[in-house]
């Protein structure tokens, strides 16, 4: 009788799988469609919104603005948007391409990897000599102003040149694209809002694309064979590693520090990371989103500054710096035992440890908004851990020893409530049993009359990275299979995947569904955002000059600089909790992304999606074939 209901079971499980010809079908097509989205041939910038400026090699993403609400709000947060030529995108769908390339299903095109290559290598920051190849890289490419490089986003950049405020180009833009009769939504939205400063465009070189363009050359150096031109192209721009390790420790954060360049912050990174900072109460280092510190901004401040005049630390942020620096000390380049130091080192740890907490005490749940201050999809950041978590379980040897020490950090978290809170947050479809899915929260404020309606424009992408999350955590490699579940996968984990596999294979072709996301934004979601009203103990504006006391919301201006100096004790932060900070108390709970009259810039790329989706579906499908 047992073994009757085992074979009835596993019966129903097979029953549920896609086919793996089905599956192969839709990886080709949706590689086909990466193909072709890659722009092949630059395009010039032609105002008012005649041509906008497009790279030759990169893959398309846009600005939009998260408004949310009637019928008209939507229209405004599909139809308004700009293609941005950032690195970002094109980065992280080439690295998607030769992960997938590495499977033997299908294979990429070189010349496909190298058109992007050669557009990507221009994204190192220009106010380093071109000869001392450090691989600093910023979000922007650049351009020279007043004998400084400072990023320039072309296509949003010059409109607001032209008509100063982003309400004026909207309403412009909105006018060229026949939707005109929305200018009077525009008008009274924008009217209370503050004019989107130009300022928040000149961000120094970061963190963050540094470390994906690091894991970006070790997936070239782990297919130089396949991929040789490629890989001596971005070799060539970036192999000063020596130089890098000492920018990440030199900007990192030192809550435990004295000299206020090493130990500012931004008062909402303080906020969500102050129980780790109490209780690991010792010296830390901690990967940094900005490449700048204070004394840098100051002096640099009228063209390269970070925003708010201060750094901070972005959970997602501190992922891909661990992912990078361990793709490229697995692969060996540079010669890490020369530039992997001590300092690093404990940056490395320390930052895994962070990691490792963040996920275990549900820190990155409850404020997202602060702990992924560039990155408000959620899915993303368990993606990004898993990377780190599948790559150094799946290395014989590790060449460092605190390799192991962060595997076990992320490895424990990620199988354990990390697991857990990937399944708790995703849904069993209502019409078929056998699709699940997750959602986020792009489209699901919208109404219709006042009445409810998710849109779910975000539901593809966020199903597709969370399966990727999975399958890295409760996955290894092998000699003679280079996927299969581990032998303690949960049950529950298997099916789960099966499920939103069987949805994505479903939906990702259609029309039903968006292939929208918000993978990165600007750094405030709402006015719970703002980094004002959170507790500080420095406060200044750039030249010097001190605040008074308690001061109110007229002494806020693009040059203030409103940090957290070292550590305040956990009784007087508590204290300082209950007071207010600019006129405003402290935002102590998150709220959602889609506030009344919230609207905050984010960007999309439907192509990410698809890079997203057909990785996932590939890793499955070997899964299966196992």
């Amino acid at each position: 009788m047992h073994k009757l209901i085992a074979f009835i079971v596993l019966l129903s499980v097979i029953d549920a799988q896609v086919s793996p010809n089905a599956l192969k079908n839709t990886i080709s097509t949706l590689l086909t469609q990466i193909t072709e989205a890659q722009i092949k041939e630059s395009q010039n910038y032609i105002p008012p919104f005649i041509s906008e400026q497009k790279l030759k090699g990169l893959y398309p993403s846009y600005v939009h603005l998260n408004f949310h609400g009637e019928p008209e709000m939507t229209a405004l947060r599909r139809d308004v948007k700009f293609f941005d030529n950032n690195m970002f995108v094109t980065n992280w769908v080439t690295q998607v391409l030769l992960e997938f390339d590495e499977f033997g299903i299908i294979s990429v095109p070189p010349s496909q990897i190298s058109l992007s290559i050669n557009t990507l290598v221009q994204f190192r920051d220009k106010n380093l000599p071109k000869a001392y190849t450090e691989p600093l890289y910023s979000f922007w490419q650049q351009i020279l102003q007043n004998g400084t490089w400072t990023a320039w986003p072309t296509n949003i950049a010059e409109p607001l040149v032209e008509y100063e405020d982003l309400g004026s180009v909207i309403i412009e833009f909105l006018k060229s694209i026949g939707l005109g009769f929305l200018v009077p939504t525009v008008k009274t939205i924008f009217e209370g809002l503050p004019k989107f400063l130009l300022s928040a465009f000149i961000i120094p070189p970061d963190t963050d694309d540094s470390s994906c363009n690091l894991a970006l050359g070790a997936l070239l150096s782990r297919s130089k064979d396949r991929f040789s031109d490629s890989w001596n192209v971005w070799y060539s721009e970036n192999s000063n590693f020596s130089s890098l390790a000492r920018e990440y420790v030199l900007y990192s954060y030192k809550p435990f520090a004295t000299d206020l360049d090493d130990n500012e912050i931004d008062p909402r990174t303080y906020f969500w990371l102050k129980d780790f900072i109490w209780l690991e109460n010792a010296p830390l280092y901690l990967v940094a989103t900005w490449l700048q510190d204070i004394s840098e901004d100051r002096k640099e401040f009228s063209g390269v500054k970070m925003p708010f005049n201060c750094n901070n630390v972005d959970l997602s942020v501190s992922a891909n710096t661990i992912f990078g620096l361990s793709s490229t000390l697995v692969e060996k380049i540079g010669n890490p035992e020369q530039w992997f130091n001590r300092p690093l080192q404990k940056l490395y740890n320390d930052t895994g440890r962070m990691l490792g907490w963040a996920i275990k005490s549900g820190a990155v749940l409850s404020r997202p908004d602060l702990a992924l201050l560039y990155y408000p999809p959620i899915y993303d950041f368990y993606w990004f851990v898993s990377r780190t978590v599948f790559l150094l379980n799946n290395e014989p040897t590790l060449p460092f020893s605190v390799m192991l020490d962060v595997r076990d950090y992320l490895t424990n978290a990620m199988r354990n409530e990390g697991t857990q809170q990937l399944i708790s947050s995703s849904q069993l479809d209502s019409k078929n049993q056998d699709w699940s899915y997750w959602d986020d929260f792009l489209g699901d404020g919208d109404t219709i009359f006042g009445f409810s309606e998710n849109r779910a424009e975000d539901r593809l992408f966020s199903t597709s990275v969370a399966v990727n999350a999975l399958i890295d955590t409760w996955s290894e490699s092998s000699s003679t299979c280079s996927r299969k579940w581990l032998p303690q996968t949960p049950i529950e984990v298997k099916n789960l995947v099966d499920r939103a596999v069987n949805f994505l294979q479903e939906f990702i072709l259609g029309t039903q569904y968006l292939k929208e996301n918000a993978f990165f934004s600007g750094s405030v979601k709402s006015s719970d955002c703002l980094p004002f009203g959170y507790p500080t103990n420095f406060q200044q504006y750039v030249n010097g000059t001190k605040l008074p006391p308690n001061p109110g919301s007229s002494y806020i201006s693009d040059d203030l600089i409103n940090v957290v100096s070292g550590v305040i004790s956990k009784p007087d932060y508590l204290k300082m909790l209950n007071e207010t900070h600019f006129g405003e108390n402290t935002p102590l709970t998150f709220k959602g992304y889609n506030l009344p009259e919230d609207y905050f810039p984010y960007w999309s790329s439907p192509t990410f999606t698809d890079a997203t989706t057909m990785l996932a579906l590939t890793k499955y499908l070997v899964l299966i074939s196992c």
